[in-house]
């Protein structure tokens, strides 16, 4: 099938599914329902809880980290939607009390402690929970929020959202009465409970026999380092090329410690891998730090951002600074599978000693097909190279003209590939030819 339609086909696929799913319990609810009517407005305002509920319990599906399901918009792109899934949720639940007390100012009560003060007290505490979750999400490097802590209190805090919408969905029983649609809706919150429990437990679990080795630590730059690892005592993880696993360090995988790190090293070493990881906070401040020997844990590999399999693709890769981990795997891999195909890497960095694989860059680019345009924020005085960063004017002075077979792959800071990415649309570059890769979703 051509990447044009199967791009197409996966998006308009999973946002299908998700409308589906989170409208079905809905309109189950609305079977084998006697109640006469309560007005268009106040059915409206209940269908906005429902959907609301059955949002938040489809978000454990968007994080329970499945290989076998790839959307064509990636691991970040679904971590994307997650996130904007939950403020769809979060205005949901807000449009459910606002519409249902304009509707009918006897909803108020539900909120009054004189009346029934645990149930009060369980819907006020819900709004101000998911308000707190939501914003946490949005703003958890602004606040400070340690990345360990931030995980472990965001699917307690979601999963309490889900169990006080339940309970109270079961305790309004206008669409809820009846066993079977009771038992419909427990059922449904289960599998919020069971994917959760296989993200912590079940994963973590699976991993435990499969330890990893620590064999090295390389300096790249003054603040990026290597980390090599080696499978003790099995066959490895068979990833691609610009995928990434998630990574724990210690003697269990059963920490909250666990981070995403793209992989650096060539895919045809199966047993020895590398990840470059950037000094940025807590975790990654420590690498430098880490002893030959260390046990570490990886899960995955996960990730679309890899190689195209047309072989007469033209390959135009932008980096930017720590951007260039996974497109070092693939220039890697497509070195030591002597790849033919036309291949352009934009790499932006502030300056040349914060350019990490310089030299090997150089001498890869000896033995592929590979134009290298280095771009400097702060060049020497004998820079003959492009300066600055990144924009329109220095790709159009080395970007093909013939672009019909290019395939783009952006990595870098937020604001880079926003500018990189606005610029292709700009040329009439279709989504489906980019693909871009970015963490800072976690």
């Amino acid at each position: 099938m051509n990447s044009k339609y199967a791009f197409y086909k996966s998006i308009i696929f999973w946002l299908g599914l998700f409308v589906i799913v989170v409208t079905a319990p809905l309109f189950i609810s609305g079977l084998d329902h006697d109640e006469a009517s309560r007005g268009f407005w106040t059915e409206f305002g209940s269908g906005l809880g429902f959907v609301a509920l059955a949002i938040m319990i489809l978000q454990f599906l968007l994080t329970a980290r499945f290989r076998n399901i790839k959307p064509g918009f990636g691991h970040d792109g679904l971590l994307y939607f997650h996130r904007q899934a939950g403020l769809i949720a979060w205005l949901f639940v807000i449009g459910h009390f606002t519409v249902l007390f304009l509707a009918d100012s006897e909803f108020t009560s539900y909120l009054d402690p004189a009346v029934n003060a645990p149930r009060a007290i369980a819907l006020v505490f819900v709004v101000i929970l998911l308000t707190l979750l939501l914003a946490a999400s949005y703003w958890r490097k602004t606040f400070g929020l340690n990345y360990e802590w931030w995980r472990l209190t965001h699917g307690l805090a979601a999963l309490t959202v889900v169990l006080i919408g339940l309970g109270h969905a079961l305790m309004v029983d206008f669409y809820t009465s009846g066993l079977w649609k009771k038992g419909m809706w427990i059922l449904f919150t289960g599998v919020a409970v069971a994917l959760l429990l296989h993200v912590r437990i079940g994963k973590p679990y699976k991993i435990s026999g499969f330890p990893y080795k620590v064999t090295g630590v390389k300096e790249e730059t003054e603040d990026v380092w290597t980390l090599e690892v080696e499978a003790d005592n099995h066959h490895g993880m068979n990833f691609e090329a610009g995928q990434f696993a998630w990574l724990t360090l210690g003697d269990t995988p059963f920490k909250l410690q666990q981070h995403p790190f793209s992989f650096s090293s060539s895919a045809e070493n199966q047993l020895k891998c590398q990840f470059t990881i950037k000094e940025l906070g807590d975790f990654t401040g420590k690498i430098s730090t880490v002893e030959t020997g260390t046990e570490v844990y990886l899960e995955g590999p996960y990730g679309t951002y890899t190689l195209p399999s047309d072989m007469d693709a033209y390959i135009i890769f932008f980096a930017g600074g720590i951007g260039i981990t996974p497109i070092m795997s693939m220039l890697r891999t497509m070195n030591d599978r002597n790849d033919p195909r036309e291949i352009i890497l934009f790499y932006g960095n502030k300056d040349e000693e914060t350019t990490a694989f310089r030299s090997e860059l150089e001498a890869i680019q000896k033995t592929l097909n590979l134009k290298i345009i280095h771009v400097l924020e702060e060049p020497p005085e004998a820079w003959e190279g492009e300066t600055g960063f990144i924009n329109e004017e220095i790709m159009k002075r080395h970007l093909p003209e013939d672009s019909d077979n290019v395939i783009y792959y952006v990595n870098g800071p937020p604001v880079m590939q926003e500018a990189i990415e606005s610029t292709l649309q700009e040329g009439n570059v279709p989504l489906w030819r980019m693909n871009s890769e970015s963490f800072e979703i976690v």
